[in-house]
């Protein structure tokens, strides 16, 4: 039922119809995805934890508590994890050589994970354990 809500809320609303992704411990790209998917879906998922035939008090709760700052949070964390996802890509190519890709994508990362004086305290913090 949940997943029929889902799609009639993003019809409506004219988002994608997609599913939702669930993060994946032993992949790390998988939260990336799914930050990625949340921030896509988010006006659908809130539409349809409000519809009665799926309102639940917890879920309903859960949504109250996700702050603007949160939000904004998650869409920092995807921009900056965008570059890693595509990186991670390209040298994960069958079909064509990577291994001259690696220095200049090494490179690439190098200068978009500095931390610079503009960089939040969020975004210094990521930049420095991913780095």
């Amino acid at each position: 039922m949940s997943k029929t809500v889902l799609r009639e809320k993003q019809q409506l609303l004219g988002l994608p119809q997609h599913s939702l992704i669930l993060d994946v411990e032993t992949r790390w790209n998988s939260l990336y995805l799914m930050i990625e998917r949340f921030m896509e879906q988010y006006p659908a998922i809130q539409a349809a934890a409000l519809d009665p035939r799926l309102r639940k008090a917890m879920t309903k709760d859960s949504l109250d508590r996700l702050k603007d700052e949160d939000f904004h949070k998650a869409g920092e964390f995807a921009q900056l994890m965008r570059i890693l996802y595509t990186s991670s890509l390209c040298v994960s190519c069958d079909k064509n050589a990577t291994c001259g890709q690696i220095k200049p994508i090494l490179q690439k990362l190098e200068v978009h994970f500095t931390v610079k004086h503009e960089d939040t305290m969020f975004v210094a913090t990521i930049k420095e354990k991913v780095w």
